[in-house]
């Protein structure tokens, strides 16, 4: 249900008391590639922590937590281990002049700041030096394989840690993610190493801080749920777990149904657990250029997920760091300096309902507003009718995520409708014509939403089967509740057309207060066009589908027919897009070292107007 039809408040349910931010670091980073590398010399710049701290706080987030393969050792010099550090003692006293701004800065506004790390890791100094963890040498491409689990690399850790803890006593905590790089032992040797590596560091230094443990299918979570539970000693009384929800995509459906590599997690909820919380952390690897703000979808994915195990989210990108503004660039002085400061319906929406999860249009309305005004330029001249048309059109991107259901980062960019590389874990369907999601993967693929039958079945009118992944959560046998393609399509195209019609009421009635709010204009259109193109898209593979099984002149200009109006519909977005978004960007879905599917038309840079050349690549192969 859209905010348009939210009711007043119902209910007086408290805060969220974990409302995270996840950012990645471009510093002894899990990849390397040109749009995380260009945000360091920003990123080093006190007044870009200045800017964002009390932005986020503003937007009612609580904690930031910071991402990073090992930062350890450009936070401190270890005393047994100086070599671990290969930077200058004037350096050093540099970088912990900025370690200690974030960190109060976070403190002063109401903010844990929380570094978080990947584990079996060393520097990459100290892998050079001494042979430790040798493939630490290498950060970025080091995290598959097997784990260096000697007596020193546990031992580098664990000083290390320390240190870092009592260099910074206004650190928020820490955390440790315990996928990474840790084969070649069975997974409970696994599991045993990060507890005692990290659970008696958190024991000793952080009983008054916050203590993070990312749970992942390996080691499995009933295995991290007893050792928590198991340890002898007493962890911080914010002991959290977080868990990927629905992998990297988290803005698809707001029903959680795996965690990465595709455990439904149920074993940490059932019994309820007593000594930790969990916390889910929210990916978006689907939108960096257009503006996402279905408050309806945060809702209800908050409604559906924060019970009473639950402490709270993080929202954030792996792919994307809000820092050097590299996609939008309209012609002129923009009237924001950074990437985050042109996302306000996003931190806005998520900070508030967060941080109110009873909150109605008009509180989130109002925030959004003052958002506008204190960090972003000026406030909208009728925030109100933005706030309802984003709720509408921005549904578009939950439509797209969920009608394939897919797995890390690069297996679907719902902006552009691609994918770029093969689902091995789900084992989707996979066109090597195009990164496009083609209108065969569309036909054969299964939706990630359990309500949603797909088009192979609705087509050949079987039953929705048993999903193979997560939960395996499957829809109810009467099919009471199941949603067909055309049902889909349906509601789809009413939201976007909804969409439209305030914005155009909003254009006649009060031109834009600033160029951001021009901005937030055009990507909302953006977003209804793209709905309207993914619905005559899903039509077309309906077409398709029935004219596998029928063939027949109607059916195929149905298909030509819807095929080309969905071209039409995103030429329109291009040329909505064309003065904001001017030249191609990177995008680490279509390459990096792990991306190496040879597509018949490959895409390099992502851009609008490269999505319609795949398109327009498509169509004929469409057409007799």
């Amino acid at each position: 249900m859209s905010d348009l039809h939210s009711g007043l408040h119902s209910s007086a349910r408290e805060p969220l008391e974990f409302r995270g931010v996840k950012l990645n670091l471009p510093w002894n980073s899990y990849r390397v590639h040109p749009s995380l590398t260009r945000h360091d010399a920003t990123m080093r710049r006190p007044e870009y922590w200045q800017r964002l701290i009390p932005f986020l706080a503003e937007c009612g987030f609580n904690a930031l937590t910071l991402w990073s393969i090992h930062p350890w050792s450009l936070m401190v010099r270890p005393r047994n281990w100086p070599d671990a550090c290969g930077l200058s003692d004037g350096e050093l006293a540099e970088w912990q002049k900025l370690w200690r701004l974030i960190f109060r800065t976070g403190r002063e506004n109401g903010l844990e700041v929380i570094p978080l790390c990947f584990n079996i890791f060393v520097s990459p100094e100290l892998a050079r030096s001494r042979g430790l963890a040798a493939y630490s040498a290498d950060l970025s491409t080091g995290y598959n394989g097997k784990g260096d689990y000697s007596e020193e690399v546990r031992a580098y850790n664990r000083e290390i840690l320390s240190e870092v803890i009592e260099t910074y006593p206004e650190i928020g905590g820490i955390g440790v993610s315990q996928n990474e790089r840790m084969e070649g032992v069975t997974l409970q040797e696994w599991q045993d190493w990060i507890a005692e590596t990290y659970f008696d560091i958190a024991e000793k230094y952080l009983q008054d801080k916050t203590f993070i443990v990312r749970a992942h299918t390996r080691p499995t979570p009933a295995m991290t749920r007893r050792a928590i539970e198991s340890y002898p000693g007493r962890l911080p009384e914010r002991t959290l777990v977080d868990i990927k929800f629905n992998w990297s995509h988290g803005h698809a459906t707001p029903t959680f149904e795996y965690m990465h590599e595709g455990d439904s997690g149920a074993a940490l909820r059932d019994p309820p657990p007593e000594k930790f919380k969990l916390i889910f952390t929210v990916r978006n690897e689907d939108f960096f250029g257009l503006e996402y703000g279905s408050t309806s979808f945060m809702r209800e994915l908050i409604a559906a997920n924060a019970e009473s195990d639950t402490a709270g989210f993080i929202i954030g990108s792996e792919c994307l760091i809000p820092a050097e503004e590299y996609i939008v660039k309209p012609a002129g002085n923009p009237g924001w300096e950074y990437l985050f400061q042109r996302q306000p319906l996003f931190w806005s929406g998520w900070g508030t309902l967060l941080s109110d999860p009873d909150a109605d249009v008009g509180v989130v309305t109002r925030r959004y507003a003052s958002i506008m005004a204190h960090h972003c330029g000026a406030a909208p001249a009728d925030a109100s009718a933005i706030v309802r048309a984003a709720d509408l059109a921005c549904r578009a991107a939950n439509h797209i995520a969920s009608s394939i259901a897919s797995t890390w980062d690069f297996t679907h960019y719902t902006e552009g409708m691609i994918k770029g590389v093969r689902q091995d874990w789900f084992k989707q369907p996979f066109d090597a014509a195009s990164p496009l999601i083609s209108l065969r993967e569309l036909i054969d693929g299964f939706p990630l939403d359990p309500t949603w039958i797909s088009i192979r079945e609705f087509v050949d009118g079987t039953a929705p089967v048993a999903r193979s992944f997560g939960a395996k959560k499957t829809p109810p046998g009467d099919g009471s509740a199941i949603v067909t393609p055309p049902e889909r399509t349906a509601e789809l195209r009413a939201d976007c057309r909804a969409a439209l019609s305030l914005l155009e009421k909003l254009q006649m009635a009060t031109a834009p207060s600033s160029v951001l709010e021009a901005y937030e204009r055009a990507s909302i259109t953006a977003w209804a066009y793209l709905g309207l193109c993914f619905a005559d898209r899903l039509d077309a593979a309906v077409a398709l589908a029935w004219l596998e099984r029928d063939e027949s002149d109607e059916l195929k200009r149905e298909l030509i027919g819807f095929a080309r109006s969905a071209r039409e519909w995103y030429k329109s977005l291009c040329e909505t897009l064309d003065p904001w978004i001017t030249e191609p960007y990177e995008l680490l879905h279509l390459g990096d070292n792990f991306t190496a599917e040879a597509f018949e038309k490959p895409l390099r840079l992502f851009h609008h107007r490269s999505v319609l050349e795949l398109l327009d690549h498509e169509l004929p192969t469409l057409e007799p």
